[in-house]
């Protein structure tokens, strides 16, 4: 089962459930995307940026989100209800090649005394929200620019709300920005004004 999210082609994997009724966030009507899959793996067809925003988390341990390598970082120390939809906590961008996948996207938890969950990896406490396409079916692509990633640090144990940590990651393709478009059409315009005066000089000496 795949579908791509984002016009932007993001690509992923997963296994459709329903949303808990117990996410303190769907709940509050904040949470609006329709389709939860859990245990999902992401990729991407092209090559972009990728913003991670802390939308909210409630917990009573020490959840982790972060990117192998980079400078995306975010735990929370905090008991209880946070919820930041309205003021997002931007915890920064970073590159995605086209053709990759999310393999070094992390969340964490003192519960499992530091362990990690791989996003790319085939654990149940970690899903994806998003909005599904009408009438598309499983297997079918849907294109969207963004999905909520959730963390549930019960392990899929007895909450299972996947609410304890959510992070928005939002893909923007990379796309060349006007002037560059400008270099490359004068460029273009001087390689072919120079093979014309080439072709023209051959002719002169023949």
């Amino acid at each position: 089962m795949s579908t791509n999210l984002g016009a932007y082609q993001y690509v992923v994997n997963g296994t459709p459930d329903t949303i808990a009724t117990n996410n303190d966030f769907v709940n509050s009507g904040h949470i609006t995307e329709d389709t939860f899959w859990g245990a999902p793996t992401i990729g991407f067809t092209q090559a972009g940026t990728v913003t991670f925003e802390v939308v909210g988390h409630e917990s009573g341990y020490r959840n982790s989100f972060y990117v192998a390598g980079t400078a995306v970082y975010f735990k929370e120390y905090s008991h209880g209800l946070v919820n930041l939809f309205a003021t997002p906590d931007d915890i920064g961008t970073i590159n995605v090649a086209a053709n990759s996948v999310a393999d070094d996207w992390y969340f964490s938890n003192n519960l499992w005394g530091g362990s990690n969950i791989t996003v790319n990896q085939d654990h149940m406490e970690f899903g994806v929200f998003f909005n599904a396409v009408p009438g598309l079916q499983l297997g079918e692509r849907h294109f969207l620019n963004s999905v909520l990633l959730a963390f549930d640090d019960n392990g899929a144990g007895p909450d299972d709300d996947h609410d304890d940590l959510l992070v928005r990651a939002t893909f923007v393709a990379t796309v060349p920005e006007p002037a560059t478009w400008l270099m490359m059409i004068v460029g273009f315009g001087i390689i072919a004004s120079s093979a014309r005066r080439s072709q023209r000089r051959t002719n002169k000496l023949a």
